[in-house]
């Protein structure tokens, strides 16, 4: 729908996936805002706009959250393996 335009929100590239996935949540968030406060304005592209764009961030962060706790857990394996004593959870 608007890629191009959430993308120069951004000052990046996205991926079709990503700015899909964001796509839903935002029209669906759009729609909720609406219905509790009524405001036209919500309704409008340049809103949509941001909601997707702010959908985009959120998306993002949780892949690189997921992603670092992955990387922090994987080398607390190995370090394991190799015979390092894990701490104790009292």
């Amino acid at each position: 729908m608007c890629k191009k335009e959430v993308e120069r929100t951004l000052g990046c590239c996205i991926t079709t996936d990503t700015y899909n996935l964001a796509e839903r949540y935002a029209v669906r968030k759009q729609m909720n805002i609406y219905e509790r406060e009524g405001r036209e304005e919500v309704l409008t592209r340049d809103y949509l706009i941001k909601l997707i764009a702010e959908g985009v961030k959120q998306i993002a962060f949780s892949e690189l959250t997921f992603s670092l706790g992955k990387e922090l857990y994987n080398k607390k394996e190995h370090l394991h393996k190799q015979g390092t004593p894990q701490p104790l959870l009292l």
